[in-house]
């Protein structure tokens, strides 16, 4: 059994019986899962139909023996060998799904699937959208609830085309990652916490700056 007593101060996991639903299980979603799962929120519902490739070794969490498997499949497995993980899994997002969770997580390379969860969480009360490019990362936490948030964060989806693609050589580094991680965490513990949040980070570690609102 678990014992949380050294950051007990900081959040209590036995506070909070949350499902959190995750879109996406590539690098910068199951590094977020085990993140949850580490912080005490380990029911959890993946979602993810792509398979693991060798060269999502270097910035995903997973084996190198799960090469080929699903990637919510595989991603479950390994939450269980870190903990008292309580995972579903699902394939892919679809027009139609239906969100249930309180809290919801999208962490997809697309912004068109961004639209359709955002969609399908007006029912949330936070809803958290974590976008990466090589060695800067953006992140959104937003109240559903909230016709302010809702506005915001509707301007800052556009179409896939006019995303900006990265070399393929400059697309993911493990410390972005962990970084963005990292700020889902801390973002998620004020929400549940009740605490001060900021509704926009953005990290560029080219030029060492952070901003947020």
């Amino acid at each position: 059994m678990t014992d949380w007593t050294r950051q007990l101060s900081i959040f209590n996991p036995d506070d909070f019986n949350e499902w959190v639903t995750l879109i996406g299980a590539g690098a910068i979603g199951s590094s977020t899962a085990l993140m949850l799962c580490k912080l005490g929120l380990k029911n959890i519902i993946i979602y993810d139909f792509d398979k693991i490739e060798p060269h999502n070794l270097p910035n995903q969490l997973y084996f190198t023996n799960q090469v080929g498997k699903n990637k919510a499949e595989a991603l479950k497995y390994v939450l269980e060998q870190f903990g008292e993980a309580n995972v579903k899994t699902r394939g892919k997002f679809e027009k139609d799904s239906e969100i249930a969770s309180r809290i919801v997580i999208v962490a997809t390379d697309n912004m068109e699937t961004r639209k359709i969860v955002f969609n399908a969480s007006k029912k949330a009360s936070i809803f958290i959208d974590a976008r990466m490019g090589g060695q800067v990362y953006r992140l959104y936490t937003i109240n559903p609830q909230n016709k302010e948030d809702c506005k915001f964060y509707e301007g800052t989806l556009y179409s896939d085309k006019e995303a900006v693609v990265e070399k393929c050589t400059e697309r993911s580094i493990i410390w972005n990652i962990f970084g963005i991680a990292a700020e889902i965490g801390c973002q998620l513990t004020k929400v549940l916490n009740k605490q001060e949040y900021k509704r926009y980070i953005v990290r560029d570690y080219v030029n060492t700056v952070m901003e947020y609102e």
